[in-house]
């Protein structure tokens, strides 16, 4: 299944999680469950439904992801004039990249983020214990919280099942190679010649990424504590 294989690798990868499909909107302050298996988050609601306001911090600066799993993941890139790489369908005036999958289940991840965390988690805390002492609120035990949302301004990420593939992706003319695979401003454009692939290219405006937090149990007499999920 390609939302567990995606979801594992990005937990395992980078310690965050991953919303599916790709592209689905999400918030900081959100309310949800992880699924079990792949660890994707399932949104349910905000905080804001249960009354609970917070302030956030934004970094000054982006958050860049790019990594690769998978075996025989070959990236080609050709340039204006170039002749056309074996098997790839790109025209020789074509600006663009060729990327070879083999036969395992692979991905490819390129992402421009900006991240927005929680500002004061102990305050949160505080916050969410209240909420879940009040049955009125219906408080579930496997909720967990979006504390840091990574959204996008450019996020290529292409999933492979595990057969042989193939996917050509072409640029604006002028871009000079090798170029940046999340770039939203380079018109990217793809073709393929195999349907067990999934592909979102250079897509701005969603979050990708996510980290999360959950109340979980103290020890002894002590109460309820918020903590990083995974930690």
């Amino acid at each position: 299944n390609m939302a567990r294989f995606y979801g594992a690798a990005v937990r395992d990868e980078i310690e965050l999680f991953a919303a599916w499909p790709i592209g689905t909107q999400l918030r900081l302050g959100d309310i949800g469950f992880l699924t079990k298996e792949g660890k994707l988050f399932e949104r349910w609601r905000n905080l804001s439904d249960l009354g609970i306001r917070f302030a956030s911090l934004k970094a000054k600066s982006l958050t860049d992801f790019e990594f690769t799993i998978g075996k025989q993941v070959a990236v080609r890139f050709k340039a204006a004039g170039d002749a056309p790489l074996p098997g790839c369908m790109l025209a020789d005036a074509e600006v663009g990249v060729s990327i070879a999958f083999g036969r395992s289940s692979s991905i490819l991840v390129v992402a421009h983020t900006k991240e927005e965390s929680i500002k004061d988690l102990q305050e949160l805390e505080t916050d969410l214990i209240g909420i879940a002492s009040d049955k009125s609120k219906k408080w579930k035990r496997d909720y967990v919280v979006v504390t840091a949302a990574y959204e996008s301004v450019g996020t290529t990420v292409i999933l492979s099942s595990g057969r042989s593939s193939t996917l050509d992706i072409k640029a604006n003319a002028g871009v000079s190679t090798p170029f940046d695979l999340a770039d939203a401003q380079i018109g990217l454009g793809a073709s393929t010649r195999c349907q067990k692939l999934l592909k979102a290219l250079a897509r701005p405006g969603f979050v990708p990424f996510i980290r999360v937090h959950h109340l979980i149990k103290g020890r002894g007499e002590d109460g309820p504590r918020l903590s990083r999920f995974g930690s």
